[in-house]
């Protein structure tokens, strides 16, 4: 039994033949390139109890040899692929389960009677070229492989470089990763080839995710939970990838924008603690992405909510669909442009670099002085305080002259309790489980009750985009459309900031739950 820890990244078939010369490689190898044909076949049941249990069953050849392979995986903290691997060369074609040595997963095997059950699921065929490398305190193996992995009719490219710690730190497999991707744009593949393969041997449909609770526990310091909060952020990024790439659910690129949106909400909490060059460059490159998947979800709102919901109520106005017909072929145009961002190197960069900081601390602005103890140091319940008071105070002070507020200043009301949210979402764990649920649901209200009035500020643009469209060949049905948009919205932001009031005052009495 062995620990594996790897980085796997994806690479386009027209870059492998770059990386492969890349000088870096030459430079770090300590001996010339190993290359295989390797060819294995991956079992499970016909259920995929092994598959839904994070189990991978394989047999793989390598010439005359047949290597079986039980991998388990371990959780990591710094979000590389981590598992458990039982390896052992066998003379057959089929597992031998009993050759595992763990008796948990015997026992696990005898009970769902797993060996009984085996089949092949899937299989997958590769040329492996591999290099040891050496970089400065660690050895890592450079692995690129190009083939194709099949289930029945069905055929899914592979085309990568794993990058597998073999001793040293952690931490160098990204400073790695940054270097190849400087000169060979890559980008981060989370999936392992079991993964890719179950995909192909029985199809699930990514679905949306929503952000996983944030767990903190008292003992911890206020800079373990801004990795450990940052690090939820970015799995929430990265499980909605693949929904946002179909293009068919709203929800996936709502879920990406509001992880880009929990992370600069976290960054923006830690500003005075974070090191200068480093916040200057999560400021720049969160604010690029959200910039790039914003118009996707803005006009996701207008066309699905806004408009959708006008039209329910007058399904015979003929202008109405004509102005939904040129929002849907303008919210095409942006989805383009939120899904080729993902594609793009400086998305990579971001996520290896914000990787590298978490793992190695380094994000952290240093003691002002030799000797003092950093604030980060403290515990997490008191930086939690400093921050959700000062935020809660701000919010008071605007939200306490309310009535009095215009346009501007209620849409930052509306900024200043989405940012106090996330805040208390992020440190909710550190505190009664009523109080802090009771204080997040008067947030959710206040966003949601000044959600029109947002809508309607962020849609000016959109109406007018659509409307110029549609004028070029039906000027009096753009007229009429916009005329109907415009009532209903005005007709909805005065029905909510007359509830607001109620909502606001519920909020206001409610008392702070962190003491």
């Amino acid at each position: 039994m062995a620990d594996e820890i790897e980085l796997k990244l994806a690479v386009s078939a027209d870059r492998v033949a770059r990386l492969k010369r890349n000088p870096l490689i030459r430079t770090l190898a300590t001996r010339r390139a190993v290359t295989s044909r390797l060819h294995s076949v991956y079992f499970d049941t016909p259920d995929l109890l092994l598959a839904k249990h994070g189990l991978a069953l394989r047999i793989r050849r390598i010439g005359d040899r047949r290597i079986q392979t039980l991998k388990q995986p371990i959780p990591d903290p710094s979000g590389l692929q981590a598992n458990r691997e039982f390896e052992v060369e066998i003379a057959a074609d089929r597992p031998d389960l009993s050759l595992i040595d763990d008796p948990g997963l015997q026992a696990f095997f005898a009970e769902h009677q797993v060996a009984a059950l085996l089949a092949p699921a899937f299989e997958t065929e590769f040329e492996r070229r591999a290099w040891p490398l050496e970089m400065f305190d660690s050895t890592i193996e450079l692995a690129v492989d190009v083939g194709e992995i099949r289930s029945g009719d069905q055929r899914m490219a592979i085309c990568e470089a794993e990058l597998e710690l073999k001793s040293g730190r952690r931490g160098r497999l990204f400073e790695l990763a940054l270097a190849l991707h400087d000169s060979v744009p890559v980008s981060l593949e989370t999936r392992t080839k079991a993964v890719r393969g179950y995909s192909l041997f029985a199809p699930v449909r990514p679905e949306p995710q929503r952000a996983t609770p944030v767990r903190l526990v008292p003992e911890m310091s206020a800079r373990d939970a801004f990795a450990e909060i940052a690090r939820n952020c970015l799995a929430q990024l990265r499980a909605n990838e693949a929904c946002a790439r179909r293009r068919d659910d709203p929800e996936g690129v709502h879920q990406l924008r509001v992880a880009v949106r929990r992370l600069r909400a976290l960054v923006g909490a830690y500003r005075s603690h974070i090191d200068d060059a480093i916040h200057v460059y999560l400021a720049d490159e969160l604010r690029w992405l959200q910039l790039q998947l914003g118009p996707a979800r803005d006009w996701d709102v207008f066309v699905g909510q806004g408009l959708a919901r006008l039209r329910e109520r007058l399904p015979n106005e003929l202008a109405l669909e004509a102005l939904r017909r040129e929002a849907e072929t303008l919210r095409q145009s942006v989805y383009q442009t939120a899904i080729a961002a993902l594609d793009e190197p400086r998305y990579t960069t971001l996520l290896l670099k914000l990787a590298l900081w978490l793992d190695g601390a380094t994000w952290a602005r240093p003691a002002s002085e030799p000797g003092l103890e950093s604030p980060l140091s403290r515990p997490v319940g008191e930086f939690a305080n400093t921050i959700l008071r000062t935020r809660h105070k701000r919010l008071h002070k605007l939200g306490g002259k309310h009535a009095e507020l215009g346009e501007p200043q209620l849409h930052k009301l509306r900024l200043l309790s989405k940012k106090l949210r996330y805040a208390a979402e992020f440190f909710r764990d550190l505190y009664p489980r009523k109080a802090a649920r009771r204080y997040v649901d008067g947030l959710v209200d206040i966003q949601e009750t000044l959600g029109s009035l947002n809508d309607a500020v962020v849609s000016r643009h959109l109406i007018t985009a659509a409307e110029r469209r549609l004028a070029e060949h039906a000027p009096a049905l753009a007229g009429r459309a916009v005329g109907l948009v415009l009532g209903w919205q005005a007709a909805r932001i005065d029905d909510d900031l007359r509830r607001f009031r109620s909502v606001w005052e519920d909020f206001a009495d409610q008392r702070a739950f962190w003491g």
